[in-house]
C-alpha cells in the first residue's frame, strides 16, 4: 500500500479523533450550560442526553482507534489474518450500537423541541447507521473469504 495514502488516513483520522473529542467537550458543556440558564431540560432527560453525547462520541473514537489498528495491519501487510476480522467486528458492533443509540436522543429531541416528526427522522437516521452496520459486515465477510483464499494459495505455494 502506498504509504503517503495510508500518512493521510492517519491525519484525516487522527484530526477526526480530535474533533470528536472537542465537539464532545463542548456539546456537553454548552448543553449543560443552556438547560441550567434556560431551564429547558428537567434532570433526567440531561442526564440522558449527556450519557448519549459521550457515549456516541465514545463510539466514534472507539471505531477511530480501530481504524487505526487495521492501518497499522495494512501497513505491515498483516491484512489477511484472523486479528484483522477481530477488529471489523468491533468496528461493525460499535456502529449497529450508535444506530440504537439514535433513537432515544431523538426522542428526547422531539420532547424538547416539541416535533414529533424529529423522531421519525431519528428513526430512518438510525436505519441508515446500520445500514452501514450491515455494509461493514458484508466488507468482513469478503474479508473472511479472502483470508481462507489466501491460506489456501499459501499451501499450495
Amino acid at each position: 500500500m502506498n504509504p503517503r495514502i495510508l500518512s493521510a488516513l492517519r491525519i484525516i483520522f487522527g484530526i477526526g479523533f480530535l474533533g470528536a473529542l472537542a465537539v464532545q467537550g463542548l456539546m456537553i458543556t454548552q448543553l449543560v450550560i443552556d438547560t441550567l440558564e434556560h431551564g429547558t431540560l428537567s434532570r433526567t432527560p440531561l442526564v440522558i442526553l449527556v450519557l448519549l453525547f459521550v457515549t456516541g462520541f465514545g463510539l466514534v473514537q472507539f471505531i477511530i482507534v480501530c481504524l487505526f489498528r487495521l492501518l497499522a495491519m495494512v501497513e505491515h501487510d498483516e491484512i489477511f489474518n484472523r486479528r484483522a476480522i477481530t477488529w471489523v467486528d468491533r468496528i461493525t458492533v460499535a456502529i449497529a450500537a450508535a444506530a440504537v443509540l439514535l433513537l432515544p436522543f431523538g426522542y428526547i429531541l422531539a420532547e424538547l423541541d416539541d416535533a414529533p416528526g424529529l423522531v421519525i427522522v431519528a428513526m430512518v437516521v438510525s436505519l441508515l447507521v446500520l445500514g452501514v452496520a450491515l455494509l461493514v459486515y458484508v466488507t468482513r465477510t469478503l474479508l473472511a473469504r479472502a483470508i481462507g483464499f489466501s491460506t489456501e494459495l499459501d499451501g499450495v505455494i
